[in-house]
């Protein structure tokens, strides 16, 4: 008997893991003077909070991950602030490896990351935050 249901969407197996790690925080910060902001000097005159987050990636895939990966941020008022990472050597995060690699970005006073895009591999982990950076939800594809 024919029936008109397809079959279902295989979830794709994912081909790494990632976690926040414990160091996560706002502080308040100078603005940055450069657009990246990424190095100082910072303007103590124009008040921003800075998020400084921690993240675990394990692969889980035969291949090693590209260097110096680094995920987007996107805040709840709808800015895409430049995202810095603290220096590294190297990022490459080899097959069974884990790497722990520690982030910041600025966000205007008010205002906080809404979501954290990690695209490794060719796949995108979503990340959704509260205001104090807690996991809310996560999507991979």
């Amino acid at each position: 008997m024919a029936t008109d249901t397809p079959a279902p969407t295989p979830t794709p197996k994912p081909v790494y893991k990632v976690k926040i790690g414990r160091n996560v925080v706002y502080e308040p910060w100078g603005r940055p003077a450069k657009a990246d902001c990424c190095c100082g000097p910072y303007d103590d005159r124009s008040p921003v909070r800075r998020l400084t987050i921690e993240l675990l990636v394990t692969n889980l895939s035969h291949e090693s991950t590209q260097d110096k990966w680094k995920p987007a941020f996107y805040t709840a008022a709808g800015a895409h602030p430049a995202t810095c990472i603290w220096y590294y050597n190297n990022t490459v995060v080899s097959p069974g490896e884990t790497a722990d690699v520690t982030f910041m970005t600025h966000v205007e006073i008010g205002d906080y990351v809404q979501t954290l895009k990690l695209t490794l591999l060719g796949h995108t982990t979503t990340i959704t935050l509260d205001p104090s950076g807690t996991e809310v939800k996560r999507k991979y594809k």
